[in-house]
């Protein structure tokens, strides 16, 4: 008895396994075959990884091109060092 119970639970789980195997897509694995994500995998599509291609690396740190002072807290370093001076 024990046997046939052993043997009905294993045939149902192999052919479950077997009915749930076959139905998986290989694109539905790799999603950026389909378009899921970008090509660089950084965005969650490549329309939006284009969008934010346009920016310059200079563009996103406000230091680099004196957008701000030094330390962060002033509008210009011109301000910063005029507060300085006092």
């Amino acid at each position: 008895m024990k046997h046939l119970l052993a043997t009905t639970i294993l045939g149902s789980l192999i052919a479950t396994a077997s009915v749930q195997a076959a139905s998986v897509d290989p694109t539905d694995l790799e999603p950026t075959m389909n378009g899921g994500v970008s090509s660089s995998g950084q965005y969650p599509t490549q329309a939006l990884e284009d969008r934010f291609g346009i920016y310059d690396v200079a563009d996103l740190e406000p230091t680099m091109n004196g957008g701000v002072s030094a330390s962060g807290l002033y509008p210009s370093q011109a301000i910063e060092d005029a507060v300085a001076a006092r």
